[in-house]
């Protein structure tokens, strides 16, 4: 598994995205199901790198792992939801994350994902879909609240993005990379 992660780390590096996708899968096969530490490893250096996908498709592994065990730890859950939330502003996101695997253990993110994508392929009327099925599902997840601040902010509606943002970005319940998305998106607003 550790030279797979090295192949797949130098084909994101020399930006080949498919060579490092298919060397991921191999990856997984060889480390097997069960390899959580592992996973959550090279989930955080993909992370580090800002490698959205290669990071949310490790951390599902390790998701997957705990799921099965019971409960997935809140330090796993927070990396895994920014890798899924950011991943969602590459084009080949729902082609490259196995959105069935997604959907078994964690279905918000699966739609704050679905929702993104959608957005940020001009798709509007699927991006508000996906969020109001969300936010009947969870209307209390702080990526749900992000995202919906996040889409304000973007359709010019400042004041309804201030008013979601503000509370958000110095919740202490959310998680870090949370609130500082959130003050982010602030200084963006008009």
């Amino acid at each position: 598994p550790k030279l797979q992660f090295e192949l797949a780390l130098a084909y994101w590096t020399a930006d080949m995205p498919d060579a490092t996708y298919e060397t991921l899968n191999r990856l997984i096969e060889v480390a097997g199901p069960d390899n959580a530490p592992f996973y959550i490893q090279t989930g955080d250096k993909f992370l580090s790198m800002q490698a959205w996908p290669p990071a949310a498709i490790l951390y599902l592994q390790a998701v997957k792992s705990h799921a099965v065990k019971g409960r997935v730890p809140p330090e796993l859950l927070a990396p895994f939801h920014e890798a899924v939330y950011k991943s969602a502003e590459r084009s080949e996101a729902l082609r490259v994350l196995p959105l069935d695997e997604i959907l078994r253990v964690d279905e918000p993110i699966l739609l704050v994902l679905k929702a993104r994508y959608a957005f940020f392929t001009k798709d509007f009327e699927q991006a508000y879909l996906h969020l109001d099925e969300l936010k009947k599902l969870r209307p209390d997840m702080h990526e749900a609240i992000l995202l919906e601040a996040e889409f304000n902010s973007f359709d010019g509606k400042s004041e309804q993005a201030r008013t979601l943002l503000i509370p958000l970005a110095s919740d202490r319940s959310a998680p870090e990379w949370i609130r500082i998305f959130a003050e982010e998106i602030m200084k963006r607003l008009r």
